[in-house]
């Protein structure tokens, strides 16, 4: 609906329904180099020094 008064903002909700595809999709390596070369490039992470973090590893719960 249209609202009278045009220097006040409404709200706008947007309702997203995201199908993640099922576990295991890419069988093959191929498939694999195909979604690479359509996803833009991984971004590189560089982390400062270890002092604030520690390696872990992850476990069933």
């Amino acid at each position: 609906m249209q609202n009278r008064h045009t220097h006040t903002n409404g709200d706008v909700i947007i309702h997203f329904d995201v199908k993640f595809p099922e576990e295991n999709f890419i069988q093959t390596e191929n498939q694999l180099k195909q979604l690479e070369e359509i996803l833009p490039p991984r971004m590189g992470m560089k982390l400062e020094s270890t002092e604030h973090y520690e390696e872990v590893k992850m476990m069933e719960y």
